[in-house]
């Protein structure tokens, strides 16, 4: 009767030691896991500072190399619009006798893209304008289905405020691999309507 006591308890003390290794073993696991995570999380927020840093670094350059100079911000409005005149013009200047020492990346090639979506946004917004308009002077010569008309003419002018503010977020974009996305499905939807317009020539 002693004997299976004693074996009885020593069994209980090897499992609860056995208990405590194994909820240690978690502890661990877990306190490592989050150390894991933290680590990579201020890699993360490192490298992006650090691309931040290099991107604002480029850009101070580039301005320096257009010869940019900077002007207070609290300024009068007539003062900001000719010392952007000037920077303009400064800017071009240079541009026209850069040498292939002063090229940094592809800044003119994306420039370009970035301008001609701009102006291919604009382009949609006043033919959809046009449209709306012809369509809303179309009620006053013929007055059926004049509820159709006015409908369809909201809907266009709609659709012509939406191309409005995507030309200014075109306009505004940093990121250079959604500006070629775009800038090629755009000239994709132009080739297509110059060619069925073709079609009927």
């Amino acid at each position: 009767m002693g004997k299976e006591q004693k074996k009885r308890s020593k069994q209980g003390k090897k499992e609860s030691v056995n208990t405590f290794k194994l909820n240690e073993m978690k502890i661990d696991s877990k306190t490592l896991t989050e150390a894991i995570v933290e680590a990579y999380q201020i890699i993360e927020k490192k490298k992006a500072e650090q691309e931040i840093e290099l991107e604002k670094n480029a850009k101070k350059e580039w301005q320096e190399i257009l010869g940019q100079k900077v002007y207070p911000k609290d300024e009068k409005w007539y003062l900001k619009i000719i010392h952007i005149a000037i920077n303009n013009v400064v800017a071009m200047w240079k541009l026209l006798f850069l040498k292939s020492k002063n090229v940094r990346g592809l800044r003119a090639t994306y420039a370009l893209m970035q301008s001609a979506l701009v102006e291919i946004f604009k382009l949609y917004k006043w033919t959809l304008y046009v449209i709306a308009a012809v369509i809303f002077c179309s009620i006053f010569q013929n007055g059926t289905n004049i509820i159709v008309r006015i409908v369809i003419a909201v809907g266009i002018w709609m659709f012509a405020r939406l191309f409005r503010i995507a030309s200014f977020e075109i306009d505004k974009m940093q990121d250079e691999n959604l500006l070629i996305a775009i800038f090629s499905g755009c000239i994709s939807f132009v080739a297509m309507i110059v060619a069925i317009i073709a079609l009927f020539i």
